[in-house]
């Protein structure tokens, strides 16, 4: 008897891009020029500190650059663990 199981493992949960529709709070700071970025994955974008859902480090607080806009504008960035 043979099985074959099957798992795509190719999203996490934690790494899902999330959609604009949740992120009144993130738009505000888009808008004000800055957000809590990871320094190592600048798609991680957030309206708080928190931590990166790649590699754990501490988000911070700094100026948005054109290609986290570019993410912003078309929903591809990540949500950062709260």
């Amino acid at each position: 008897m043979t099985s074959i199981v099957a798992c795509d493992h190719s999203q996490t949960k934690s790494e899902s891009p999330i959609t604009q529709t949740d992120t009144s709070k993130l738009s505000q700071m888009v808008k004000s020029g800055e957000v809590y970025t990871c320094k190592m994955h600048n798609e991680v974008m957030g309206d708080r500190p928190g931590k990166c859902p790649k590699c754990g480090m501490d988000l911070v607080k700094q100026k948005i650059t054109e290609a986290q806009k570019k993410m912003w504008k078309e929903g591809t960035y990540i949500k950062p663990n709260y």
